[in-house]
């Protein structure tokens, strides 16, 4: 229970950071916060319980990972000068969604 609560408050600590940047000259910094790789760390020190293997396998995938993000980051872009920021939110998170699964089931293909 301990550790769960640890990492809420991480998580937490990282929401405040992202709210309090926003409203200063580095705004700049509340696309880099969210990319401290806070959850990767839980998600490795989770698995590295069970075996290496199994986490050079997530470390594997989280290279891979980045594509997804990528795509909605360059939606996000083309889309921030055109329409209003719910509908690019919207569709870029559907892109997101969309070549996410196009990833695991690709992964699962032929990694797994």
């Amino acid at each position: 229970m301990i550790s769960i609560i640890i990492k809420i408050l991480i998580s937490l600590i990282f929401v405040v950071g992202i709210i309090l940047l926003s409203g200063t000259k580095y705004v700049y910094l509340t696309g880099l916060l969210p990319l401290f790789p806070t959850f990767a760390l839980i998600s490795h020190i989770t698995v590295s319980t069970s075996n290496a293997a199994e986490l050079r396998n997530v470390i594997l995938f989280g290279f891979w990972a980045i594509i997804p993000y990528m795509i909605y980051l360059g939606s996000m872009y083309y889309f921030a000068s055109r329409v209003n920021i719910y509908r690019s939110s919207i569709f870029s998170l559907g892109l997101w969604v969309v070549v996410a699964l196009i990833l695991i089931f690709a992964w699962e293909k032929v990694i797994v």
